[in-house]
């Protein structure tokens, strides 16, 4: 079985892009709060709860995660991640970014900051990249750069809202910098009726590329550092327009890995 994108690293940046995918430029203020579970081979692994406070011209979002049972006796994770930015002519941009992680019981934070130039830097991290035998993050990595909830909200507001699997984004979380590419299935499978909670739904079928260009570390049971690594993403055209990603599929380092969103957003009024 080939080593692909690790199912929680990249089922983490899908549930951040759906929280903010659920309201854009049009005139709307409001909090949607939503539920992620992720499972390997099966077995409930992690769950993560999202809420999104989302405007006509911004977006601010938290996000929390842990895994649990099984999960946690390899790999002991708890997340807790926010960012705030804008939307100026419908392009994302970022503002500030930042995590506060609990690995196997040791504390972990990273700040990240965007310059007017569209620069992406760090503005304090700890441990270092140093102290986790991470390789350093090339400055044209750092170039126009964004974090991983506003990549998937830019994603959601880009091809996939048209039906098509196309788009890229180059994204920086003060430990690591990748990019992210999407294709067409390879199967050559489009569209796929799928239930989300209570409701069937037809969802757009991609391949999702993560091509790692920095930050590499030494590889642990939940995650992986594989320069390229490949998953499969589904998104559901939401009553908005929107390319909302609900599941993502990647093998893992023992069975597969699934990562899916428990039930549509309640929009309300």
């Amino acid at each position: 079985m080939r080593r692909d994108v690790p199912a929680a690293r990249l089922f983490l940046r899908c549930a951040f892009g759906l929280a903010v995918a659920s309201c854009t430029a049009v005139a709307c203020a409001e909090t949607v709060r939503l539920r992620y579970e992720l499972s390997v081979s099966g077995i409930g692994a992690a769950d993560m709860a999202v809420a999104a406070t989302l405007t006509a011209d911004g977006y601010a979002v938290r996000a929390q995660g842990e895994t649990y049972g099984a999960a946690s006796m390899f790999d002991d994770l708890k997340i807790d991640a926010q960012v705030t930015g804008t939307l100026a002519g419908g392009e994302v941009r970022p503002s500030t970014f930042g995590t506060d992680n609990m690995l196997d019981g040791r504390p972990r934070h990273a700040r990240v900051g965007w310059l007017p130039t569209g620069e992406a830097t760090t503005l304090d991290i700890a441990p270092t990249l140093a102290d986790e035998e991470r390789t350093p993050i090339p400055d044209p990595a750092r170039l126009h750069a964004l974090d991983p909830i506003s990549a998937l909200f830019a994603f959601a507001l880009g091809a996939p809202a048209r039906g098509i699997c196309e788009g890229s984004a180059d994204v920086f979380d003060g430990r690591r910098s990748y990019s992210l590419a999407l294709a067409p299935d390879p199967e050559g499978v489009t569209w796929v009726k799928m239930t989300i909670g209570d409701a069937e739904v037809v969802t757009l079928r991609c391949a999702i590329q993560s091509r790692r260009t920095g930050g590499v570390s030494p590889s642990s049971w939940f995650s992986s550092s594989g320069e390229t690594e490949t998953a499969r993403i589904w998104f559901w055209r939401d009553p908005r327009g929107r390319a909302i990603p609900v599941r993502v599929e990647a093998d893992a380092p023992i069975g597969y890995g699934v990562g899916q969103l428990a039930g549509l957003p309640d929009y309300g009024e």
